[in-house]
């Protein structure tokens, strides 16, 4: 067997050396130096080191085994904390969602529901700029109502709203979103993704360029 041995003093000093198998592979030296009394170990005695050494491969490789068993009961034992935590933490996000919802349900008051969105979010999560854009049936367009945050450019935020965006899945992901009634990140924007942008909404990203979006329907009275 090819073994590294480093410390080469110790062996050099010892008495005895003794190797350790299990299953034909070295498993460990046993190492004793030189008897307290200086006497000569006994055929006896080596006879004995050499039947121990015989016994100690099996229990060496079942106390290997028992330690690999402890160190997976341990890293299974912070998985699962760390699943019942990320858990916690998920059911903590719900309910801060859930009272956004029902502000947005109990209320017909814009900024009272901006607000309120923009408080529940950032109780989760940090973001610069939060908008509303709502969606006039009548004319089957989708426009934007209100828009804050850090970077928010007025004049470009007055000109975005201006546009009139038509209330189909193809024409914007403000609109897929809406219509598919269910949550869409789109992040990081990178130039080629951008590229692949419907063009409505290559349009107000230039007007308003970010990092990302998250975007999400809102129910005002279960509409």
């Amino acid at each position: 067997h090819d073994t590294n041995i480093g410390k080469l003093d110790t062996l050099r000093q010892a008495a005895i050396i003794q190797p350790i198998f299990f299953e034909g592979n070295l498993s460990c030296l046993l190492i004793l130096g030189a008897k307290i009394d200086d006497t000569v170990y006994t055929q006896d005695e080596l006879a004995f080191l050499y039947q121990l050494s015989l016994a100690l491969g099996v229990y060496i490789e079942n106390a290997k085994l028992l330690e690999n068993l402890e160190d997976k009961v341990i890293e299974r034992t912070q998985e699962l904390q760390q699943a019942l935590d990320d858990t916690h933490e998920k059911e903590q996000e719900i309910s801060h969602i859930n009272k956004v919802l029902q502000t947005v349900n109990a209320s017909l008051d814009l900024d009272q529901i901006m607000i309120s969105v923009k408080q529940g979010l950032e109780s989760i999560f940090d973001f610069d700029q939060i908008g509303i854009f709502l969606i006039d049936e009548n004319q089957k367009h989708i426009v934007i109502e209100k828009y804050y945050g850090a970077g928010v450019i007025e004049e470009r935020i007055q000109h975005s709203k201006q546009m009139e965006i038509p209330f189909s899945a193809d024409s914007s992901y403000l609109c897929k979103v809406a219509l598919d009634d269910k949550p869409s990140i789109i992040s990081p924007i990178t130039p080629s993704m951008l590229k692949r942008f419907p063009w409505i909404d290559r349009k107000l990203y230039n007007l308003n360029p970010v990092r990302g979006y998250l975007l999400f329907p809102l129910k005002v009275h279960k509409k």
